[in-house]
């Protein structure tokens, strides 16, 4: 039976991305713990602050990410290489006219940013921007792979830019001990990642033999006609952003609130718990990456995506949440003292209670994208009522660690509750169907 359990589809790819999230998370986890050793609490704390904002920020190649997974896996199941290049071909056109005019309003929204999370000086900001700049162009490529399941390939592209964010990273801290100069590193990682990803997408897609013309029409690669309608593409594109954007803020304005609602030094402590927390979310991602784009190409032919997959895929993110609330709540102080030393392990009893957070922020994340994948973006009302629970409870309770913790807990567990249901009453349990109008696109 256990044979049976890793012989699917699923926990292959999950493997894969296990492997690529435990080698990237490794190197990730350790520029966290070198830097943070470099930097006094509250410099930690705004370094902190500031790469959750470049999460933020990169909300636009957070949506880009999902619309390319989401129509380059009906150009993979249908193994049509033409298609998929003229649809790149397209983004990059149109992508590169809009991308001086972000950077322009990244910074003209600097000062208020600066003022709002009370930062030391500008510099961090201009390297948050370059990076989200950066990052876009990045994510054509790694949608692209990550929607034909080259999941090595993307994998292999995370694992080099936390290298290349380790090594900048390190050498920066030891010679100028500031966040705002530190955060630099992750501008360094983008355009080393843009680099490998390029590369690698030319190489293993955009170079490939192109299908023939149809024989039937003596037409090629009229991907929008074949597949979808060009007016539904541009109908999707706002409700894909306003999704993504939402995901985003669930797993990260919650550092930005603490910034600004608390001291520098809070934030350092609460930023330590969450980090640790987060292993439970990145770990469990790996589950949802692997399965989302199965699930949109499934969604597209209308078929479902199977109650064993689901199953399993719950029973994967159940064993690694439990393993580690229990490791969190039986040892909290030596995990903070062995990672990051015994000056952020103030709070360190409350370690549990950030991977329980976790856990119930994985299955939201799981159910949302469940729902995205039959284009059920209903879902998005969901997730912004949890939005503004998590932002309204942090204002609440920011008197403590202890109570923003579990005004967040609160929160994502009354989403995940909402999407669940809306995912158990729609159509038939399981079922990814999208509504009529889009398959006859």
């Amino acid at each position: 039976m256990l044979k049976n359990f890793f012989r699917q589809k699923l926990f292959k790819d999950s493997f894969v991305y296990m492997v690529g999230t435990f080698v990237g998370g490794f190197l990730n986890y350790l520029f966290q713990v070198v830097v943070s050793r470099q930097l006094t609490v509250g410099q930690y704390g705004e370094l902190q602050s500031l790469l959750a904002l470049a999460t933020i920020f990169s909300v636009i190649g957070s949506a880009l990410s999902y619309f390319i997974i989401k129509y380059a896996a009906v150009f993979a199941r249908a193994h049509d290489y033409r298609s998929n290049l003229e649809f790149i071909s397209l983004l990059r056109a149109k992508i590169k006219k809009s991308l001086l005019f972000l950077l322009f309003i990244l910074l003209l929204l600097a000062p208020v940013v600066y003022f709002y999370l009370h930062l030391s000086d500008f510099w961090g900001l201009i390297f948050v921007n370059l990076s989200v700049v950066v990052g876009i162009i990045s994510i054509i490529y790694q949608g692209d792979l990550t929607g034909w399941e080259k999941f090595f390939t993307v994998n292999v592209a995370g694992i080099f830019g936390a290298f290349l964010r380790l090594v900048a990273g390190v050498a920066i801290a030891w010679i100028f001990p500031r966040a705002s100069i530190v955060i630099f590193s992750i501008l360094f990682a983008a355009l080393g990642g843009w680099w490998f990803l390029k590369t690698m997408a030319d190489k293993r897609l955009l170079a490939k033999k192109l299908v023939e013309p149809d024989p039937a029409t003596g037409e090629a690669g009229d991907w929008q006609k074949k597949y979808f309608s060009g007016s539904k593409i541009k109908k999707s594109i706002l409700p894909i952003f306003i999704f993504s954007t939402l995901m985003l803020f669930l797993s990260n304005l919650d550092i930005l609130l603490v910034k600004n609602l608390t001291s520098a030094e809070i934030t350092g402590y609460y930023s330590v718990l969450s980090l640790l927390g987060k292993i439970v979310l990145w770990v469990n991602a790996a589950i949802v990456a692997a399965i989302l784009p199965a699930a949109c190409a499934k969604g597209y032919a209308g078929e479902g995506m199977g109650k064993k997959i689901v199953f399993s895929a719950y029973g994967g993110i159940a064993l690694t949440s439990i393993i580690a609330v229990v490791g969190y709540y039986l040892f909290p102080t030596p995990i903070v003292n062995l990672l990051f030393g015994a000056k952020y392990a103030f709070f360190a009893a409350d370690l549990w209670l950030f991977g329980l957070m976790a856990f119930i922020l994985s299955l939201l994340t799981l159910e949302a994208n469940f729902a995205y994948a039959r284009h059920d973006f209903r879902v998005s009302y969901i997730l912004g009522l949890t939005v503004v629970l998590m932002a309204f409870g942090v204002y609440s309770l920011h008197m403590s660690i202890e109570g923003i913790i579990w005004a967040i807990i609160v929160a994502f567990a009354i989403g995940y509750a909402g999407v669940l249901l809306l995912n158990l009453l729609d159509k038939k349990k399981g079922a990814f169907v999208i509504p009529t109008e889009e398959k006859s696109s």
